[in-house]
């Protein structure tokens, strides 16, 4: 099984990987990570706040075989916030 994994900061920079992606910040709390090339397979992903805070959430906007959109934020706000996270992406 396929897979990368990585701590992603709220600044788009990778903290921790396991190399095999990039991360591109689209706007505030919203992230693109560009993973490897699977035959077209689409990925399972999870990802997780990596805040302090109780009200952090991660969202998985939008995934297909070429990468993910993760959009964070916090759930006592409106709209997107920057916020760090992890994730994880695996292929059959």
């Amino acid at each position: 099984m396929a897979q990368v994994f990585g701590q992603v900061r709220g600044d788009g920079s990778v903290a921790n990987d396991s190399g095999g992606f990039t991360v591109q910040k689209l706007s505030t709390g919203t992230y693109f990570i560009n993973t490897p090339d699977t035959n077209g397979q689409v990925p399972i992903v999870v990802a997780m706040p990596g805040n302090a805070y109780t009200t952090a959430a991660v969202r998985v906007q939008e995934y297909g075989p070429g990468g993910v959109t993760v959009c964070t934020g916090f759930t006592d706000q409106r709209g997107n916030l920057d916020c760090d996270f992890f994730f994880i992406a695996m292929w059959p």
